[in-house]
């Protein structure tokens, strides 16, 4: 079994996204970054992650901004931002991915 472990990153108005990761214990054939959906949270997908990374995976997956451990307060829940919420949420997984390329 495969387990994950906690990773992190930090998005531009430097809110920390927190997710975790779930690496092969065999040399990767590919990697993914998984995005949740509205009212989400990452957790949601550790089954199906640990089956990819069973197969050879690397799996990776943070709580998006108002959603999971990354907004801890439940007022917070489904919030992105005042205005510009959206190019927040596009910037956010670009530094997403951005983290996946440098760890592999």
């Amino acid at each position: 079994m495969n387990l994950s472990r906690e990773i992190q990153c930090n998005a531009e108005d430097g809110r920390i996204l927190r997710g975790y990761a779930w690496m092969p214990d065999v040399p990767p054939v590919a990697a993914i970054l998984i995005l949740h959906g509205m009212m989400e949270h990452i957790g949601r997908y550790g089954a199906f992650a640990e089956f990819l990374s069973a197969n050879g995976v690397c799996v990776f997956g943070f709580d998006l901004r108002g959603h999971g451990r990354t907004s801890p307060n439940i007022e917070d829940k489904g919030f992105f931002a005042d205005r510009g919420g959206l190019d927040l949420l596009i910037s956010d997984t670009a530094r997403c991915h951005a983290f996946v390329l440098q760890s592999l």
